[in-house]
């Protein structure tokens, strides 16, 4: 395993913060924008602000899904990796926590009941376990 493959579930989860931000900031942006119309039914053919906004919001959110499958695919597969691996019950708890859930080191200590210290060392151990036996 390498680690381009244990932060892909983490890679993936920044790409969709992104897009929900996007996503926000075009709401935001269309519900800010009045459409224009001529006041002629089916005179002129132009798309407003707002329908272009539409379009690409859609777009986004189909974008969006795609990732969050993708994200939800590359779990599970990093789930079943650990779990073949040969580890402690708490190794395999701390990359669960930490590549799947992508959690803070702070965090899966507090979760875990462990010191920053010894979560960094379980860590370690266990990245040395799973990157030794690719």
């Amino acid at each position: 395993m390498t680690l381009a493959e244990l932060n892909a579930v983490r890679d993936l989860k920044g790409e969709i913060k992104s897009l929900e931000q996007k996503i926000y900031i075009m709401r935001l942006t269309a519900s800010s924008l009045t459409p224009a119309f001529d006041g002629l039914p089916g005179g002129n053919e132009k798309k407003s602000p707002v329908e272009t906004l539409a379009v690409k919001i859609i777009s986004l959110e189909e974008e969006l899904s795609e990732k969050y499958r993708e994200l939800e695919a590359q779990a599970a597969a990093l789930y079943e990796k650990f779990s073949a691996a040969d580890l402690t019950l708490k190794e395999h708890n701390v990359l669960i926590l930490r590549y799947c859930a992508c959690e803070h080191f702070r965090d899966i200590g507090f979760m875990l009941k462990l010191s920053d210290a010894r979560t960094y060392a379980i860590h370690s151990a266990a990245l040395k376990k799973i990157l030794d036996n690719s």
